[in-house]
């Protein structure tokens, strides 16, 4: 029983080293207005994306080229708003395939 239960515990704390689930995103909220324009560029280009608070129910995932999105989407320019005005960044959306 004591094996078993050192043997939960150790998997338990080694947990979070496995738990990146989110491919480039972070996993916590990033606020565009309390950041200027070239600080969220960089953040982007740095982590590949980023999931962006706009405001506290506002958000959107952002990213630094068409390699961080999903199947069937490309990224497309997109403006989030930033502590020194509209910053210009990219998103993820679905491609047309002129329908």
């Amino acid at each position: 029983m004591k094996t078993l239960f050192a043997l939960a515990i150790t998997a338990f704390v080694s947990l979070p080293a496995f738990a990146d689930h989110n491919g480039p995103y972070q996993r916590y909220p990033y606020y565009s207005t309390s950041v200027n324009c070239s600080e969220l560029k960089q953040a982007v280009a740095e982590a590949g994306g980023l999931i962006i608070y706009s405001s506290r129910s506002i958000y959107d995932a952002y990213v630094s080229s068409s390699y961080y999105c999903p199947t069937g989407e490309q990224a497309q320019a997109a403006y989030v708003p930033a502590a020194d005005g509209n910053c210009l960044l990219k998103k993820c959306v679905y491609r047309d395939h002129g329908r």
